[in-house]
């Protein structure tokens, strides 16, 4: 396990209004280990170091609740319905500079199309020409997941792994979708 480097220990105290004898207790440790870390005259063990950190992070997730799908995910949701030509998608993806679309009937979520999925139909031999004039339910995919804009980032981070996006709803309707580049501009979100 990786630790933030010891200069932190004083910057993270400080945001959260903490003493350092307060850390201390929260830790497990001595006020003057505190003290000593953050005038650097001394080189802690790694348990020491590992506790004050953990110590640290439990304050900060109840000052700062995790972020949620909602905070982060793209609220301009960009759809297509099944109906339309892959041409037409394909277009709708360029303009707005996106890598998938959900397909929807209506209000419900039908499928899918991705770049993913167009190259893999460009690989089994279709011709671009050929692949465009079809239909988008010709080689529409499975629905993205769902998840409530209440649901904690990491879950839609874990679907990700495997997923290209999330779609993000609020009463069961959707509001918006998240994607890995979403994950990415909520690590540079400043903090408080």
């Amino acid at each position: 396990m990786s630790l933030p480097s010891l200069e932190e220990v004083k910057k993270i105290r400080r945001q959260l209004g903490l003493t350092q004898a307060q850390v201390a207790r929260l830790a497990g440790v001595s006020q003057s280990l505190i003290a000593k870390i953050e005038n650097a005259r001394t080189e802690p063990s790694y348990l020491h170091v590992k506790r004050i950190f953990e110590a640290l992070d439990r304050e900060t997730r109840k000052v700062r609740p995790a972020l949620t799908v909602g905070e982060v995910c793209s609220k301009r949701l960009v759809t297509a319905t099944k109906n339309e030509k892959i041409y037409d998608a394909v277009a709708l993806m360029r303009r707005h500079q996106i890598s998938q679309l959900p397909i929807f009937e209506g209000e419900v979520q039908v499928g899918s199309l991705t770049e993913r999925t167009i190259s893999h139909e460009l690989a089994v031999e279709r011709t671009p020409e050929a692949l465009s004039k079809l239909r988008v339910s010709d080689i529409l995919g499975e629905p993205f997941p769902q998840l409530d804009e209440r649901t904690a980032l990491h879950a839609a981070a874990a679907l990700l792994q495997t997923e290209s996006a999330v779609l993000v709803t609020r009463t069961g309707r959707p509001l918006g979708i998240i994607t890995k580049a979403d994950l990415l501009k909520a690590l540079s979100r400043p903090t408080s």
